[in-house]
């Protein structure tokens, strides 16, 4: 099995330098020691090509090599300075994970981190065509007519969690934001900022919409992920935005939280494929144990109906 590439680590505080990279990138800069000459500095590698995104945390920025201009990426730049290495730990904790995984096509690449001014920034693969969410807004998913791109949409973020639940991780934060398309229209899930090694799982906040209940009350495994895949799914077909509480959100997790509930999960959309919707509709079990696994939902055929 493949093995993801070792990290160069570097420990101080003060300086603007790199705290980690891959070290399979060629610049050499990546692992230059501290203060040394080559010593990582971002406005000599990169020139700003725009704002890609804004979120409570961190603002992510296109960006492509001022020397070998074909090569673009997306930093991410933290809005919080970090005060202590306890701190900082805690905001590497994303781009440490997704270098637990070996590269894989439909996650996120993650190459380096820096600090600077004691605010930490994230070197990431740039998807050029933004995320699922944005897709959603622009596109008619929810009609027949699409549905060979929501089977596909289905099977390649079903198999990027696949490979990310074989190396022991849970992603816990699985919604259209964090579902990102390449160039080339492939799909990719992002933002590993709420992953979590299952084994050293604490309490940890996802967006309401998409966790189910099981990871609510403090049951992870990677069944919560199935899970928020199918009720995006479910989303996306349905056309409609979901909510955040109330009745409507107890009837999508099979009852009122406390209380027995069922497993027969959301009512049939109307025009939506039924292999599709059952699929769905399985993904949203409200027992954990009932709901497929990630690596049977890639397998799915979508049969003649999605041409």
């Amino acid at each position: 099995r493949a093995q993801p590439p070792p990290l160069a680590r570097r420990n101080s505080m003060q300086e603007t330098k790199t705290i980690f990279a891959r070290s399979d990138v060629r610049s050499a800069s990546f692992c230059a020691a501290p203060g040394e000459d080559l010593g990582f500095n971002f406005e000599n590698h990169f020139e700003w090509n725009g704002k890609l995104g804004s979120g409570s945390f961190a603002d992510v920025w296109a960006v492509r090599h001022k020397t070998r201009p074909e090569e673009r990426y997306a930093i991410k730049v933290l809005k919080k300075k970090f005060k202590s290495r306890a701190e900082r730990a805690h905001f590497l904790q994303e781009a440490q994970l997704a270098n637990t995984l070996p590269p894989h096509a439909h996650v996120v690449a993650y190459y380096r981190a820096w600090q600077e001014s004691m605010i930490m920034h994230v070197q990431m693969e740039l998807c050029e065509r933004g995320t699922l969410r944005e897709q959603m807004a622009a596109e008619a998913l929810h009609l027949p007519a699409a549905d060979s791109t929501v089977w596909r949409l289905l099977r390649e973020v079903a198999c990027g969690l696949a490979h990310i639940h074989e190396h022991g991780l849970i992603h816990c934060d699985v919604k259209p934001d964090n579902v990102l398309m390449d160039g080339s229209g492939r799909y990719k899930i992002g933002d590993l900022g709420q992953a979590t090694a299952l084994a050293s799982w604490d309490e940890h906040e996802g967006d309401a919409r998409y966790l189910s209940l099981d990871l609510l009350e403090s049951n992870p495994s990677a069944a919560a992920d199935v899970f928020s895949l199918g009720i995006m799914m479910y989303e996306v077909k349905s056309g409609a935005e979901l909510p955040g509480h109330g009745p409507e959100w107890d009837a999508l997790r099979g009852g009122a939280r406390g209380a027995a509930g069922s497993n027969a999960g959301p009512a049939p959309l109307s025009g939506v494929d039924p292999a599709l919707f059952n699929l769905i509709r399985a993904m949203m079990y409200r027992r954990a144990a009932d709901r497929p696994h990630a690596a049977a939902v890639a397998l799915c055929d979508p049969g003649p109906r999605s041409g």
